[in-house]
């Protein structure tokens, strides 16, 4: 039998080997999935082929997920094919990552003003310090355990692995340096660090001590404190058991913690509000005589010119009542005070003897927002601070008895933030509320930011999505636009350039290329899409410069493609015949992106190019889009359709078609085109909800799906690709 996780078309021997496996109901398999049929193709075929990749089912049965994945039947629905575990490590150790994997984003996010503050829970952990070579051995850091975890289940994510930072040791401050930049790009407000105070000791104290020494120098982000402040255990659960290091929760302990404490509120990079320094309790239920501990910093407080402190206790363990104990107000700390349902029997387990639970993520995010929507309104609203969580996971903690929230996506990620922000936005003055992330960086309990070699910087996406998202155009754009656009005048050529611009340092690079199409072969006509998060600098310089026919202003969503459906939905309207599909590409995950966006435009907007499209539509009035040589790709290629079959599909069911017949796409979406070739593509149904929020996936999106797709589009509609010669820089 032959191998066929390449993704290769599979062999009659596959095919066999299928069929006498008795895990494929061909029967069933034909009614569920229609489109088998329609397709004229063998279902047994379809399925090795196509269908498994799409998640479908061999069988109605619980095993028929997993059925045949390679031919053979498996022994039973919770029994790990382990030469399938051996491929899935080899495939990380060379650089397998996630469908939802993202690069670094290379612009700061742009937040809209009187948003509710995102602050990020910070461990100190990850340096090695006295105690902590005494307790668990010479060396000890956090990933010392991070490193050590194995998955407990099939698709258990374990180890978790740093990307971009490394595994850093927070000795050195220019790793905070670099996590303080990385925060500011994608719109954290503030630090909460975690604080270790036992009765005048103090543990992984150095990160803090070196932030708070630089006074804003180079780490200039905000930050605030959370005194964790329950013993120190060898069990890591806050459990009273084989105490480590104990708390007093003295009289003179809650004068002496304030003192200290006090050194913090005082620089000007501490978090306020109504300008009362904030200071998280952890367990504030523990403290004896709490009364007496809330007079004495209250009164501490006043006494060194302050206006007051705003104490937060947090919801662990149970706790939910912050009016009880004087306190202002209260932050959720999933995963604690959540419910899910747990999903284990719906494992295949690797260690059967795993003594913990596995949980599914989106309960979770149900459970947390139908909670706080159940206080929107009320007085308890006002004190209430949501808090997110990643996949929180502390196998690296916990070996073979971890809790494990399974499911989180940055989709997921997403509308939880979504939701928290606006609940804050809703039930607090503008800019006086907090929305909680746990955490920056617990990389022992599976939830950061950070990050890693799975998903890259894909839940730092999820944040900055968030927060552009609320940011509406300015009205002085908007009266820009409209202004440009009235002056502008009908279309003067039966040609339009549709440009989306992202990047607006692009511009000029764009504008000198137009200017000589304009100048050399007439082609006039230039029709833009910008972000709604441009300001008026940028959207003049851009009309300026390009002086378009139109501008529209478009939500950040669908890439390139959203806005490129808009525009020539519009154009369509206006009578252009055919146009040149053009953005502002950087494509920072890979190397030669700016080589690739020079050698693209350098081609496709060249006079002769121009003028040998403009042949190409007049002369065959079949041509759908004329495209260069060197950028056509196969989509027989593994590699190119892997991630983008259940995207692609979604599309085919509105459009019609078949997987089956993809034969061929246009790699960076760029090309001369046909706006009757397109038809199939501008359909209304495809909106801005149908592309999803923009969390920067190099691959597997709706707007990869249509990319993939474009050729074959107009090709169901008598449409053919006509390319000229011509080997562009391909960076792949």
């Amino acid at each position: 039998m032959s191998d066929n996780r390449t993704n290769s078309r599979p062999t009659p021997e596959d095919i066999a080997a299928l069929r006498a496996s008795g895990t494929f109901d061909e029967a069933w398999y034909l009614g569920e999935y229609p489109d088998v049929a329609k397709a004229g193709m063998d279902p047994a075929e379809h399925f090795l082929w196509l269908g498994r990749r799409l998640g479908r089912m061999a069988s109605p049965s619980p095993s028929g997920a997993v059925a045949a994945l390679d031919g053979r039947a498996e022994p039973s629905a919770n029994a790990p094919d382990f030469e399938s575990v051996w491929h899935a490590k080899f495939a990380v150790a060379q650089g397998a990552r996630s469908p939802d994997f993202a690069p670094r984003a290379m612009t700061t996010v742009r937040k809209p003003d009187g948003l509710p503050k995102v602050a990020a829970f910070y461990l100190p952990q990850f340096h090695p310090f006295k105690e902590n070579n005494e307790w668990w051995g010479r060396g000890f850091t956090e990933w010392t355990n991070v490193t050590k975890a194995v998955p407990q289940f099939e698709g258990h994510y374990q180890p978790r692995l740093p990307l971009d930072l490394g595994f850093y040791d927070l000795r050195n401050t220019e790793v905070l340096k670099d996590q303080v930049d990385l925060a500011k790009l994608n719109g954290i407000d503030a630090f909460c660090f975690h604080y270790y105070w036992f009765d005048g000791h103090r543990l992984l104290e150095r990160p803090l001590e070196a932030y708070l020494a630089d006074g804003g120098q180079s780490l200039d982000l905000p930050f605030f404190l959370c005194w964790a402040n329950e013993n120190w255990t060898r069990r890591w659960d806050g459990s009273e058991s084989d105490i480590l290091m104990e708390q007093s929760h003295s009289l003179e302990d809650h004068a002496n913690v304030f003192r200290d404490l006090m050194r913090f509120f005082s620089d000007p990079r501490y978090t306020k509000i109504d300008g009362k320094p904030v200071i998280v309790v952890y367990r504030p239920s523990i403290i004896n005589d709490l009364t007496a501990m809330v007079s004495i910093w209250r009164s501490a407080a006043v006494d060194a010119g302050l206006p007051g402190i705003h104490l937060v206790a947090t919801n662990a363990f149970g706790f939910s009542d912050p009016d009880s104990i004087g306190f202002d107000a209260i932050c959720e700390f999933p995963p604690h005070n959540v419910v899910a349902g747990s999903r284990n029997s719906e494992k295949r387990w690797y260690n059967p003897n795993h003594e913990g639970n596995v949980y599914d993520y989106s309960e979770v995010v149900d459970y947390c927002t139908a909670r706080m929507v159940s206080l929107d309104g009320t007085t308890a609203s006002k004190r209430y601070y949501p808090t997110v969580m990643m996949s929180w996971d502390n196998e690296a903690r916990k070996p073979g008895k971890s809790s494990i929230f399974d499911g989180c996506t940055p989709t997921e990620l997403h509308r939880w933030l979504s939701q928290s922000v606006d609940f804050s936005a809703r039930n607090h003055d503008a800019g006086q509320g907090l929305v909680f992330i746990n955490a920056w960086n617990e990389w022992a309990e599976g939830t950061y930011l950070e990050p890693d070699r799975h998903l890259g910087h894909a839940y730092l996406w999820a944040v900055r999505a968030v927060l552009e998202e609320r940011r509406p155009p300015a009205p002085s754009v908007e009266e820009i636009v409209a202004a440009a656009n009235s002056a502008a005048g009908a279309r003067s050529s039966d040609a339009a350039i549709c440009l989306h611009l992202f990047y607006p340092d692009l511009i000029d690079e764009l504008a000198d290329h137009i200017a000589l199409l304009r100048h050399e072969c007439g082609v006039t006509d230039v029709l833009i899409s910008v972000p709604v998060t441009w300001d008026s600098n940028e959207v003049s310089k851009a009309i300026d410069r390009l002086m378009p026919k139109r501008t529209y202003l478009t939500p950040n969503r669908g890439r390139d493609i959203f806005p490129f459906l808009q525009v020539a939905r519009e154009a369509v309207q206006m009578g252009y015949v055919y146009g040149c599909k053009i953005h502002t590409k950087k494509s920072p995950h890979v190397r030669g992106g700016d080589r690739w966006r020079h050698a693209l435009y350098s081609s496709l907007l060249s006079p002769k190019t121009a003028a040998a499209a403009r042949d190409a539509f007049q002369h065959n009035s079949k041509c759908g889009i004329f495209a260069a040589s060197g950028m056509i790709k196969s989509c027989g290629d593994p590699s190119t359709m892997r991630d983008n079959l259940r995207a692609v599909s979604r599309i085919l069911d509105v459009t019609g078609g078949s997987l089956v017949e993809l034969d061929r796409f246009v790699a960076g979406s760029m090309f001369w085109f046909r706006f009757d070739a397109l038809r199939l593509a501008l359909d209304e149904h495809f909106d801005a909800d149908w592309f999803g929020p923009e969390l920067g996936a190099i691959d597997g999106t709706m707007a990869h799906a249509f990319e993939r797709l474009m050729i074959y589009l107009g090709f169901i509609e008598g449409f053919t690709l006509q390319v000229y010669t011509e080997a562009v820089y391909d960076p792949y």
